[in-house]
């Protein structure tokens, strides 16, 4: 394997998780805008609820080991050592299974003594206690996901993220519809993840863990292994899903159900941007693991990451922020116009990813420097949690403080971490693309926000807003030089791995070379032998 089959595998498995996180995220918003219509913002905002001490319990499912599974397994199949690939796998998978069984029992009988606590609703224990087998359904799901990744089986796992998505929709939406209510919501969350977490573990053994063999010496080892790259990672893991929680936990105290569900709606709508990095920085992690094992320039491939995770990540930023009101106004109603404001700071608060907030975590758990993704992910915890209690409760900004805490907490992890790659592995940042892509978009959101639309139905603007937004910044970035020549001839060789697509990103590739002839005033480059020589 060489560094550029690292760079086409990282393509196409990009391209495949994407594809995977799209047909989810469609899904997943017909079922989030079911459930938020049909149990309207108070319903909604119990919902919501129900999920804060089972996920704060989620946090410390593995101490780590989802994370160094994919690490591990990426390692040995780059190095060709299977059996060793395989044992880390059936390592991982009997781990995880019985953390979770462990915290969904904890979730149950512990929930009397935490819910009039920490949701202040005494009345909520019943409900919560009905979502504790979901731990062990996450636990299943997220066990598989992360081995079936490290094996670079990017279908498999985009495959079943839509089968999830799907159970959700079917089973939660028809409960509610049934007239089971809020009960029906969470009974079919539940179970949607608790049928696919089973199918997905019993996927992986068929296809990756078989012949078993598997001997107590080889469990403790690898688990062992895992646990010493791991536990490193186990704090940051458990900071950032306890800040997360701790942010709904204040708005419990503070604000009532409702005002819970046009923050959740919000926050629903931002899956846009989580979409695209996941599917950037799952890939990347275990590109970079990859690349790492093969002795290649890391901080070379780091420039590259942050360059056009920028390119992609930093529009869909700019591009919520400039159709908020639409959005909310098409998926949820009237009802929920107070999310548009909250909405509009959540999209703010994904900014940081012009300059690599989406790739910093990957690198450095790719590379195995696990602890500096525990440092950046503390200083995310301590801004999130400490700037949710002072912005929203002892300023009184209520939810929009809230939510300009997940600003803080972005923007100071995102600077920490650009410091600490740069003082302890010499990366460096491509700076002048990514001026260019930024400021590309800012003048699009600038041009549909300026645009009149005061006559235009919320479809008709949302279209209108898009069309011009997309034409916009596909123009102004390589004018502003966000992408040059090279650029396109590296993501033309990257393209090479992804089939049907390949064709269509084609005319994507050659509208960016017709525009890039016009700011050179002559014809398009299309000697690629100095790039491909040198990758």
């Amino acid at each position: 394997m060489s560094s550029v089959s690292v760079a086409q595998e990282s393509a196409r498995g990009t391209i495949i998780l994407l594809v995977g996180n799209l047909l989810t995220t469609a899904i997943g918003t017909v079922t989030t805008i079911f459930v938020a219509r049909l149990l309207g913002p108070d319903g909604y905002g119990v919902y919501t609820l129900a999920f804060v001490i089972p996920g704060l319990l989620n946090q410390f499912v593995g101490l780590g080991v989802n994370v160094a599974v994919t690490r591990y397994v990426a390692f040995f199949v780059s190095k060709g050592e299977l059996e060793r690939a395989r044992s880390i796998t059936r390592t991982a998978t009997i781990f995880l299974f019985l953390f979770g069984a462990l915290l969904s029992a904890a979730n149950y009988f512990f929930a009397p003594l935490l819910v009039p606590s920490v949701l202040h609703r005494p009345e909520l224990v019943s409900t919560v206690q009905l979502t504790s087998i979901w731990i062990l359904g996450v636990s299943m799901s997220g066990s598989a996901q992360s081995a079936f990744i490290g094996w670079n089986s990017m279908a498999v796992t985009s495959g079943f993220n839509v089968l999830l998505s799907v159970l959700k929709l079917v089973v939660t939406v028809g409960l509610i519809l049934a007239g089971f209510g809020i009960f029906g919501a969470i009974v079919g969350h539940v179970s949607a993840y608790t049928f696919e977490g089973i199918l997905a573990v019993g996927g992986l053994y068929f296809l990756k863990m078989r012949p078993w063999g598997h001997r107590t010496e080889h469990f403790l080892g690898d688990v062992k292994s895992m646990l010493g790259y791991g536990l490193p990672l186990f704090p940051a893991q458990v900071a950032i899903g306890l800040a997360s929680q701790v942010v709904f936990i204040v708005l419990a105290a503070i604000a009532t159900n409702a005002v819970v569900g046009y923050f959740q709606a919000a926050s629903n709508v931002t899956i846009a941007i989580s979409l695209v990095s996941g599917a950037l920085s799952t890939v990347l992690f275990r590109s970079f693991a990859a690349l790492h094992g093969l002795d290649e320039d890391i901080s070379l491939a780091f420039a590259y990451s942050v360059k056009y995770s920028s390119y992609i990540l930093t529009p869909v930023v700019f591009y919520l922020l400039a159709t908020a009101t639409p959005l909310v106004e098409i998926l949820y109603g009237a009802s929920y116009a107070p999310s548009v404001i909250l909405l509009q700071i959540a999209a703010i608060s994904f900014l940081p990813v012009a300059i690599g907030m989406s790739v910093l975590t990957s690198f450095f758990n790719g590379v195995g420097t696990s602890r500096l993704t525990l440092f950046i992910s503390i200083v995310s915890a301590v801004g999130l949690a400490a700037g949710s209690f002072v912005l929203g409760e002892v300023f009184g900004l209520g939810a929009v403080g809230v939510m300009l805490s997940l600003a803080v907490s972005n923007l100071a992890m995102t600077l920490v971490g650009l410091i600490l790659s740069k003082k302890y592995l010499r990366t460096h940042l491509p700076l002048t693309p990514l001026l260019g892509i930024f400021a590309a978009g800012l003048i699009a959101f600038a041009a549909v926000w300026l645009l009149p639309s005061g006559a235009l139905s919320s479809a008709e603007a949302l279209v209108v807003d898009s069309a011009i937004y997309l034409i916009a910044y596909l123009t102004l970035v390589p004018l502003l030089l966000g992408v040059d020549e090279d650029d396109l001839i590296r993501l033309s060789i990257a393209a090479e791995t992804m089939g049907p697509i390949r064709r269509a990103f084609g005319v994507f590739l050659s509208y960016e070379r017709r525009i890039l002839a016009v700011r050179r005033g002559g014809k398009p480059r299309v000697n690629a032998t100095s790039v491909e020589a040198s990758e």
